[in-house]
């Protein structure tokens, strides 16, 4: 049996999870950043030894704010599975206690959209802000109230727990409202959720083409300069992630001079397009034209003109990223066939 566990804290900023992840480890080693601006940083991984176990915990930087864009919550993604190769034990879905609404619920849809269906088999969902609880509520009870929280709880085999980092860290006369309770219960559960995946991680296409590339750039490391094996791994992941970067950057880069070149076509176009129509309605009709009905009719010819450039700039950008994303892709294999 493994004894090593990698588990990733998911959620937007401010839902607690860096205050988590020190709950959990009993120290302050994240830093808590209570901003929701956190689109600099990429994910972070600090390991503990707990009991025997070799525990890593991956904070995520907000990666579902809602003032992210796809690239960037793509770019996260990809350093969360950095940080977590070859892949994740378990998945920490940290949420507020208050109403569960529909920016809560894009966010489990986003979720299942990046990550797959079987994301949800690896996930507990924990509770930050426990005192919000009524005296004698538990967390099942409120959860119970919400259809979008019942749904995603028992998405999760009913896996729920919380903790408040403010007022539950040394309560004594109420078991249920302990930090020291709560956590216990957390670890057991993702324990019990190891056991049930038969001890191991999760793992997509995503994740296996992550480790792939890791693993070479550390035999390249390794043969270079005769490095440790922790340390040329965590060179080989901070080179991995860069070249992550660079490939975005280009990709980027060709966007952008393709939307610069078809806005200097549609502007060769639609100047010709104007004077002509200006040229024809004179020689047409010998006399000047009423202002609204020329205004209207100009708007007409350019809109004839951009709608199909627009169409086949948008089809050409679709091309050259399939092409983009084979030819990484079949360099590589070129690699593995070496």
């Amino acid at each position: 049996m493994e004894d090593t566990r990698r588990i990733v804290l998911i959620g937007k900023s401010g839902s607690g999870k860096s205050n988590l992840a020190n709950t959990i480890f009993g120290d302050s080693v994240f830093n808590v950043n209570h901003s929701s601006d956190s689109k600099s940083n990429f994910s972070q991984a600090k390991t503990r030894v707990m009991n025997g176990l070799t525990l890593t915990l991956i904070d995520t930087p907000g990666i579902y704010n809602i003032d992210r864009t796809q690239e960037e919550i793509q770019r996260e993604i990809f350093s969360c599975y950095i940080e977590s190769s070859p892949g994740p034990h378990a998945f920490i879905f940290v949420l507020l206690v208050e109403k569960f609404t529909e920016q809560e619920q894009a966010i489990v849809d986003q979720i299942q959209r990046d990550f797959g269906d079987d994301v949800f088999r690896y996930t507990t969902v924990v509770f930050t802000h426990g005192d919000q609880l009524p005296e004698t509520m538990k967390i099942s009870e409120f959860v119970s109230q919400s259809n979008g929280l019942r749904d995603l709880v028992q998405k999760c085999g009913n896996r729920c727990y919380v903790i408040d980092n403010k007022y539950w860290n040394n309560t004594m006369l109420n078991e249920y409202r302990s930090n020291r309770f709560q956590i216990q219960q957390i670890l057991h559960s993702i324990e019990s959720t190891c056991r049930q995946n038969s001890n191991g991680y999760f793992v997509n296409e995503m994740l296996q083409q992550v480790e792939i590339d890791i693993q070479k750039e550390q035999d390249r490391i390794r043969k270079s300069g005769g490095r440790a094996a922790g340390e040329s791994r965590d060179e080989a992941k901070q080179i991995v992630l860069q070249n992550y970067m660079k490939r975005q950057r280009k990709k980027r880069f060709l966007k952008y001079a393709i939307i610069v070149s078809g806005i200097s076509v549609i502007s060769y176009i639609l100047m010709s397009k104007v004077v002509g129509f200006f040229m024809g309605t004179v020689a047409s009709e010998g006399a000047p034209v009423g202002s609204e009905v020329l205004s209207s009719s100009v708007v007409e010819v350019v809109q004839d003109a951009v709608a199909p450039i627009k169409s086949a700039l948008d089809y050409v950008i679709e091309i050259i990223e399939a092409v983009f994303n084979r030819r990484t892709r079949l360099q590589y294999n070129k690699t593995d066939a070496l």
